[in-house]
């Protein structure tokens, strides 16, 4: 497919109010604002819940982006560089480039924006500094670093469930999801998880799928049916008991690198203060007792997804929007 082709596609989808949709500087965003569900909701919050783009990389985003997380949610802001320009000269000079000149292998080589991750970590960071607490309150106990994961697991799961809607958007709507998403699943990939949400709605699918990247967070290489029973109690997902076995080969599939996630969550928890010998020790506490004794992680689970399903019409959303 030739890039002029993408283009056209982005360029064939303006919307206005540019701060919000950041059409001018962003390949595909108002093509993925239109007709992606997840897309659109996460934008809808994360513009009410008052953050907002900046065209200078304030944090490093883009040179060091495993360290810019924390000041990105401190400051509300999220960096955002032109990947249109760009894209417009080098098809000028290749009239006939095509989509796959543009990685080769292991490596990427079209400018990206990872607005729709990014969008989740604020707009989880936001619900649970309310629902969980804030950093000064929670130190850095096991409630802090749920805190961390639940908002990283929220992300995971939205950076595989987004793809659902990439996979109808046709070869220009995928490819510009390609160019602003940290994930792509081919739609055989992603069968099992949209015939889950065609059951059970996108709010409960988002609440299955986040609570076991969750556990993968915390490092759970398997777990069982009656594990799974108990965690979905009391993290409030409805799902009958006499189906959690149809779950399990979900949980499965939902994985990621047990290396990465013991290289990448350690480097951020000692980046952002706590202090621990090794990551087990961090995550020596049980899951399972600490969310019945803390309903407020089901309230988490619930709020957040809420947000995710139904976006500007989620009956959360006005308790968290104050004015800047």
């Amino acid at each position: 497919m030739l890039i002029s082709t993408i283009l056209k596609a982005h360029e064939d989808e303006t919307l206005p109010r540019n701060e919000r949709i950041i059409n001018d500087l962003n390949v595909g965003d108002a093509f993925l604002y239109r007709h992606h569900p997840i897309y659109r909701n996460l934008r809808d919050c994360y513009w009410a819940l008052g953050y907002r783009f900046d065209t200078e990389d304030f944090c490093y985003l883009f040179d060091l982006p495993l360290f810019s997380l924390d000041l990105i949610l401190k400051a509300r802001r999220m960096p955002v560089h032109d990947t249109v320009s760009p894209l417009r000269d080098f098809t000028q000079r290749f009239p006939g480039a095509v989509f796959t000149d543009l990685s080769f292998e292991s490596q990427l080589a079209y400018p990206i924006n990872h607005v729709l991750h990014h969008s989740v970590h604020c707009v989880a960071d936001r619900v649970t500094a309310d629902t969980i607490g804030s950093w000064e309150a929670l130190a850095q106990g096991p409630l802090a670093v749920l805190r961390v994961l639940i908002c990283e697991s929220f992300g995971n799961a939205i950076d595989l469930l987004a793809n659902i809607d990439a996979n109808r958007c046709g070869e220009e709507g995928r490819a510009l999801f390609i160019m602003n998403n940290l994930v792509y699943k081919p739609a055989e990939e992603c069968e099992p998880y949209a015939e889950l949400i065609a059951r059970v709605g996108l709010k409960v699918g988002v609440q299955v799928v986040a609570l076991f990247y969750l556990f993968r967070n915390l490092l759970a290489e398997s777990i069982d049916a009656d594990f799974l029973k108990d965690a979905l109690k009391r993290f409030g997902i409805e799902w009958p008991d006499e189906r959690v076995d149809e779950l399990l080969p979900l949980f499965e599939r939902t994985s990621l690198t047990f290396g990465f996630l013991i290289a990448t969550n350690t480097r951020y928890f000692r980046y952002l203060g706590f202090e621990f010998e090794d990551l087990l020790s961090l995550y020596d506490f049980d899951l399972l007792d600490l969310a019945g004794s803390h309903p407020e992680l089901a309230g988490t689970f619930d709020t957040v997804a809420d947000l995710i399903a139904f976006g500007a019409e989620s009956a959360h959303l006005p308790r968290f929007v104050s004015p800047l």
